[in-house]
């Protein structure tokens, strides 16, 4: 660990023209094979700079796992403060999988809506270029909440992963699994989400509401309770901007029936983070579909 954190200072920060992405030996990584490949795929994106800090950021295993979790994001947001970078991509590599995991530069507990961070994203070791998009797709929303001045420059480099990701579902030939298929379209709708929002494109919030109910279809309830919470979560999200772009009040009134069943299985779960989010997202937007009822 002293060799990490000596060779660590020797790596440059970045440079500020570029989103840039610090990348965290994954632990578990013996020989470095999987991080290494994890820095190609986020390479090959142009306008991403690739920062290899060369150090492992771990969760302890003694203790509150929660606190474990949040001591191991703050040493994170040091080093991206450290670094001058946007976004740290870290984890582990159990031999079977890789969980990585994304933290932001923003500002920590913003409530930008579940998929974008903390959650832990999974995939098999050695993954080939259609994962390798995906990978790239997240970072990228994993930068968001940090640029919003920057929000043009974002689009421009997310829209051609986004359609990327679009084409890889729309074609039925690679052998998705049912979950890793259900996951691309959960990042799919997520980048649609984005994208919506950035540019002002309602087009593409129809298409990140398609997404995630193709997603729902295979990420069920009774399999996976708080991934189907999630994604029922983002799902809100995309249809409460289209009700407030639009005059009427059916949007709204399906983001409330999002927002609440999510809302019921984290409740059931006891994941008090994400029930907050999800408490203060359905308040936003009865109080839109109130204030909207009140001048009809």
């Amino acid at each position: 660990e002293a060799w990490h954190w000596l060779e660590s200072q020797f790596v440059d920060p970045a440079t500020g023209t570029h989103f840039s992405v610090l990348i965290a030996d994954l632990e578990g990584d013996a020989d470095g094979s999987q991080t290494e490949q994890l820095a190609e795929a986020l390479s090959d994106s142009r306008g991403l700079q690739v920062i290899q800090l060369g150090r492992v950021l771990k969760i302890g295993n003694v203790g509150d796992v929660k606190q474990n979790i949040a001591k191991a994001e703050g040493t994170g947001r040091t080093w991206l403060r450290e670094k001058k970078a946007d976004v740290l991509v870290w984890g582990r590599d159990t031999g079977t999988f890789l969980k990585l995991r994304f933290l932001s530069a923003g500002a920590p507990g913003r409530p930008d809506g579940l998929g974008r961070f903390g959650e832990v994203f999974e995939l098999p070791r050695g993954f080939g270029p259609a994962l390798g998009t995906q990978i790239v797709s997240l970072t990228l929303i994993a930068v968001a909440p940090a640029t919003e001045a920057q929000g043009t420059y974002l689009v421009e480099l997310l829209k051609p992963t986004a359609l990327k990701l679009k084409k890889l579902l729309d074609d039925k030939s690679p052998g998705f699994e049912s979950e890793q298929r259900s996951r691309l379209q959960h990042s799919f709708g997520v980048a649609a989400t984005v994208l919506g929002e950035q540019t002002g494109d309602s087009d593409w919030l129809e298409e990140a509401v398609a997404a995630y109910r193709a997603a729902l279809e295979e990420r069920t309830r009774e399999r996976v309770p708080l991934d189907w919470a999630a994604t029922q979560n983002n799902l809100g999200n995309a249809l409460q901007t289209l009700g407030q772009r639009e005059s009427g009040t059916a949007r709204l009134k399906e983001a409330v029936a999002a927002y609440g069943a999510a809302l019921e299985v984290f409740v059931a779960g006891g994941a008090g983070h994400y029930v907050g989010i999800a408490t203060r997202n359905l308040r936003g937007v009865e109080a839109l579909l109130a204030e909207r009822r009140g001048r009809q």
